[in-house]
């Protein structure tokens, strides 16, 4: 499984946006409440991000090897923290076919 750091670099390809995708382009890129129907779709369905990667936001959720924790960032810093060794949760991201779009 990949890390929570190597999914927000594939996620953004290149870019240090605060979002890997401008609002204006999720709807292209990503199936969410809006768009979806409510229901899970098929995968590449919609456009691929920057790097031909498809359904890095939106459909259904990512899960990753990290454990979850709120302040990773605070106390690893931002360029490829590293979480904790365990948790009660793991990390995930990108969002699914039932999330609003903030």
């Amino acid at each position: 499984m990949p890390t929570e750091a190597e999914w927000e670099y594939l996620a953004r390809s290149g870019s240090d946006d605060i979002r890997p995708v401008s609002l204006e382009q999720l709807e292209n890129q990503a199936w969410f409440i809006r768009n979806s129907a409510d229901r899970v779709h098929s995968v590449a369905s919609k456009q691929p991000n920057e790097w031909g990667l498809y359904d890095i936001l939106g459909n259904v959720w990512e899960w990753f090897d990290d454990w979850y924790s709120p302040s990773t960032y605070r106390q690893v810093g931002r360029i490829d923290p590293i979480g904790p060794v365990s948790g009660k949760s793991k990390v995930r991201r990108g969002g699914s076919f039932h999330c609003p779009l903030y």
